[in-house]
């Protein structure tokens, strides 16, 4: 298992374990939601570089159901407490909450099984292997072919349009 799958491992678990303690704690029906992203962007301007940023987060969001009272709540605090916090806050906003008629779980019966859901191979585990000095290579090989390619390419900073008439008074 590398390194992307364990995390994901990890991420499941996390949202199976945040359910389990909604129940426990009183609620009829709970939904988790898990996210864990990384986030790479790199400028260049005239062969120098403009901008290089890196950032990651992780979040956690809960749906509970109290009979057909409906709370969410969110968090990017994973700590053991943060989990707390986050179960105890849904199920009493779902207290507070007013009932909904139209709230409720789905019918089991329409619902797919795991041996219906479709691999859309959406995920690459390159992408996340490429460093910023990487990053920052492609973005100025790319600027120098499209500066090779058309002499009309420039990197002017603003986009330039002509000056509008004056009208008159």
């Amino acid at each position: 298992m590398n390194e992307a799958e364990e995390e994901a491992r990890a991420l499941v678990d996390l949202g199976r374990s945040v359910v389990e303690r909604a129940i426990e704690g009183g609620a009829d029906v709970a939904e988790a939601g898990v996210h864990s992203g990384s986030h790479l962007s790199v400028k260049v301007r005239m062969g120098e570089p403009e901008l290089v940023e890196e950032a990651g987060s992780r979040a956690l969001g809960l749906r509970v159901m109290l009979g057909q009272r409906v709370a969410s709540t969110y968090t990017s605090d994973l700590s053991d407490a943060g989990q707390q916090t986050l179960i105890e806050d849904a199920l009493e906003l779902a207290r507070l909450s007013e009932s909904d008629e139209f709230a409720g779980p789905p019918d089991r019966s329409e619902l797919s099984t795991q041996s219906q859901w479709a691999d859309l191979e959406t995920f690459d585990d390159g992408v996340s292997q490429i460093s910023a000095d990487e990053a920052l290579a492609r973005a100025l090989r790319g600027e120098r072919a499209a500066f090779d390619f058309s002499i009309s390419i420039d990197a002017s900073p603003t986009a330039r349009a002509p000056p509008s008439p004056v009208p008159e008074a």
